[in-house]
């Protein structure tokens, strides 16, 4: 499943039926920084382990100013929502790409509120009281549950695009980071492909390893039916995830070291060795623009790990690119939870 899985089912739909749904951080004492999730839920947002390495904070400083515009002249109010329109365009395994007719609305609203609307008007949305697909032109309001594995592909793209709602935001503003670990890395990581190897060849970056989790990988923990409604819900079995014990994944950021600006960002299960996981992925970051007091990238290159490549690798070209509409995007949106309920 690829990391933008909701939209390229989406796409992939379209072709069928075209009204288908397509301030500086202060330190603390370091706590163990296992990869279960006791270490996790004792981290504090924005504050770095005490043994962190001078060198390793200092750029860490530079890349939290670097996602400001103006370096954070002006700080802006925290990300917890978005409201974004998007294109995207799918290369398919035979290298073909399939491109959306019309930008896709991605709304969020922390930490899980999710509502995905295409041209057509239809739509998948995780809400308080459950999940639910809506199709206007069939005037059809349809409870996910779980149980039904007629469900499950819809289900599926909603936790997955949950997950990358929650990356989005974690790249966004990474100074409100839940941080285990942190150093400076002294290379690139060896699995990039060609073609971004090629890329940070033409950059000086600093490569920045953490462990963290506040990073979502995308396909690592499987869906349980087991899922307790969240105070308030009415509909039982509500699928909405409760937040759970969260578990620490390892991230490379190869940000540029005069900016500080995040070039590339590897996501990947937290583990002693170098070697990626199948639910690994790549972003490559373009073409920065200024929205609502931060620096967004508006070109997003998604490379998923090639499942037919030993040892496992990412594949040569992307296998998503998202463009983001700068001039409407919205970091700081008017959402609450009602708005994420079927209407």
């Amino acid at each position: 499943m690829h990391v933008i899985s909701f939209a390229v089912a989406l796409l992939q739909s379209a072709g069928a039926q075209k009204d288908a749904p397509p301030p500086l951080p202060p330190i603390s004492a370091p706590p163990v920084a296992g990869a279960g999730g006791a270490a996790a839920s004792a981290l504090k947002p924005g504050v770095l382990p005490s043994d962190t390495d001078p060198k390793a904070q200092a750029a860490w400083e530079r890349t939290c100013r670097g996602r400001l515009v103006d370096g954070g002249a002006a700080p802006p109010l925290p990300v917890h929502a978005f409201d974004l329109q998007i294109d995207v365009r799918h290369r398919s395994a035979q290298n073909q790409t399939n491109d959306s007719t019309a930008p896709l609305r991605l709304r969020y609203l922390s930490p899980r509120f999710l509502r995905m609307t295409t041209s057509a008007g239809r739509e998948l949305l995780r809400g308080q009281g459950g999940d639910y697909l809506l199709d206007p032109t069939r005037h059809e309001t349809i409870a996910l549950t779980p149980t039904s594995r007629e469900n499950t592909q819809d289900l599926r793209q909603l936790d997955e695009t949950v997950g990358i709602a929650q990356n989005f935001v974690a790249l966004t503003d990474p100074s409100a980071l839940r941080i285990a670990s942190l150093r400076l890395a002294p290379t690139a990581p060896a699995t990039l492909p060609p073609s971004v190897a090629k890329r940070v060849s033409e950059f000086e970056l600093a490569w920045l390893e953490l462990r963290t989790p506040d990073f979502h990988l995308v396909g690592a923990q499987p869906r349980t039916d087991s899922i307790a409604p969240p105070p308030g819900a009415s509909a039982p079995g509500s699928i909405v995830p409760p937040p759970g014990t969260p578990s620490l994944v390892r991230v490379w950021l190869g940000t540029n070291a005069k900016t500080g600006a995040v070039e590339l960002a590897l996501v990947d299960a937290s583990s002693a060795t170098s070697t990626l996981s199948s639910a690994a992925v790549l972003l490559d970051l373009r073409n920065y623009a200024p929205i609502d007091g931060y620096s967004m990238p508006q070109t997003i290159h998604v490379y998923d790990v090639d499942s037919s490549r030993f040892p496992p690798a990412f594949a040569a070209e992307p296998g998503t690119q998202l463009g983001v509409h700068a001039k409407s995007a919205s970091l700081h949106p008017a959402l609450q939870p009602a708005d994420f309920e079927p209407r």
